[in-house]
């Protein structure tokens, strides 16, 4: 999954283009369904199970082998604004993870400016999820962010073409998610281990996504705000509980919303919101996104 960097000072931003065809990450071809595709991350490339799809209400069902299994895929859909190119993306990404802030201010803008991202996944090793979205005819492309190996390397990125189809149709999920342009989450405290949430993206100057991270019972939002605030030297292995799976969904520009479906473990969970703020370049999680919630 994509963490914070207090987690993990080692880590670093690569996504590589997948040379090797859907065998080299274990994605074996389906049969192609105008309206839905596999997808599948190892942490760092990505391949999807046909290159084509059509437009309007499509599905896909993300996956990750990464074999890091808490490590897990972060895998975004998107698509590139007027004179944006996949390599100046590339830069924005590697920028918004600087830990100098104002790189990763900078590099947050940039993102924004140049792609209109719309979600996908965030899956923990062995898991998955399905997600349903609206998509219009045009050229898409896909990078996973979630394992972070320092190399050096620029994310780079896979294509998908949408074609001609039908017609947007409305999503509707169990329960609605939004992240806010206060950099909030508003959404239930109580949720179902199992079913579907519509996320939706209301800020109007941020990417946002969000994770659903296993906590010890009675971990309270108070207790991950002490943490992040004693800047990583705090109770973090009393509060978050490993080996776990997770599950969330990938970064959304502002106006943009999917229907994901998920089921995890009944328990504790706290939902994260790690992109770095365009205006102050601090992670969105470290002031304050983040929501304890429960699930049943």
């Amino acid at each position: 999954m994509r963490v914070s960097r207090l987690w993990s000072r080692t880590l670093r931003l690569v996504s590589v283009v997948v040379t090797g065809g859907l065998a080299a990450i274990g994605l074996t071809a389906c049969q192609p369904q105008p309206h839905s595709a596999l997808v599948v991350g190892d942490g760092y490339r990505v391949a999807i199970s046909q290159s084509t799809i059509q437009a309007g209400r499509d599905r896909f069902v993300v996956v990750s082998n990464n074999p890091t299994r808490s490590a897990g895929s972060h895998i975004v859909l998107f698509h590139l604004k007027a004179r944006a190119t996949l390599s100046r993306v590339a830069a924005a990404w590697r920028d918004e993870y600087s830990r100098t802030p104002a790189v990763a201010a900078s590099g947050s803008r940039a993102v924004v400016r140049d792609i209109d991202a719309i979600g996908l996944a965030d899956v923990s090793g062995g898991a998955s999820a399905t997600v349903t979205l609206n998509l219009s005819a045009g050229i898409y492309y896909l990078t996973d962010l979630g394992d972070l190996p320092s190399v050096g390397a620029l994310p780079t990125f896979a294509p998908l073409q949408v074609t001609a189809g039908a017609a947007a149709s409305p999503l509707h999920g169990q329960f609605s998610v939004q992240a806010t342009a206060a950099d909030r989450f508003a959404a239930p405290s109580r949720w179902l281990h199992s079913g579907t949430y519509l996320f939706t993206n209301t800020a109007t100057d941020t990417l946002h996504f969000m994770d659903l991270q296993r906590v010890t019972p009675g971990t309270t939002d108070a207790q991950i705000q002490a943490y992040f605030d004693s800047k990583g030297r705090g109770r973090a292995p009393a509060l978050f509980l490993p080996g776990y799976p997770s599950a969330g969904n990938g970064d959304l520009s502002p106006g943009n919303r999917i229907l994901v479906s998920y089921n995890l473990p009944a328990g504790t969970y706290v939902l994260f919101c790690f992109v770095s703020d365009p205006t102050t370049g601090v992670e969105h999680a470290l002031t304050g996104m983040h929501k304890v919630i429960t699930l049943v």
